[in-house]
């Protein structure tokens, strides 16, 4: 097994160790295509997500975010947003707040 396979699996595993205790569910995985966009999207949850591999950059109604292996991102509930994957696609790992949790003042932003 190479190194960069090794990193990827640790960076996984690190995230999903600390999804529980900042109230998030566990991971899905998604993988993004080369400069694939996923369109406009709306999700009634915060979300919390780590780019595992690729890039990928975060668009907004007035700003946008690169972010590129190994950087985590946070999006607040009721946000409207679009993915759009970097030249040699992504793959992320995404987790949903809570249920319960959705609603509270609590930050999304990482620990």
């Amino acid at each position: 097994m190479d190194n960069s396979v090794s990193s990827i699996e640790l960076l996984a595993r690190l995230f999903n160790h600390s999804l529980n205790k900042r109230g998030f569910t566990r991971t899905i995985h998604k993988a993004m295509n080369p400069s694939e966009c996923s369109g406009i999207i709306h999700l009634d949850v915060g979300v919390v997500g780590l780019v595992v591999a690729g890039e990928l950059t975060l668009e907004f109604y007035e700003a946008s975010q690169s972010l590129g292996t190994g950087e985590e991102f946070t999006l607040p509930a009721n946000t409207y947003f679009q993915v759009t994957a970097g030249d040699d696609g992504a793959h992320l790992l995404l987790a949903k707040k809570r249920t319960h949790l959705a609603s509270t003042t609590e930050s999304l932003e990482p620990v």
